[in-house]
């Protein structure tokens, strides 16, 4: 599983996207810093 998400969102196109979508609102901006945060939290506790 770890490595799927890893795979997924670290994709150029992929980061593209979430950065673009950030900049056109600070909504979605706030959302995805703390699905960001939540995501290597959780990359974090699948090493321990």
């Amino acid at each position: 599983m770890e490595e799927f998400y890893k795979r997924f969102y670290f994709r150029p196109s992929k980061i593209w996207e979430i950065v673009r979508e950030m900049l056109m609102s600070w909504d979605m901006m706030k959302r995805r810093l703390q699905e960001g945060v939540e995501f290597f939290r959780f990359l974090r506790a699948r090493k321990a």
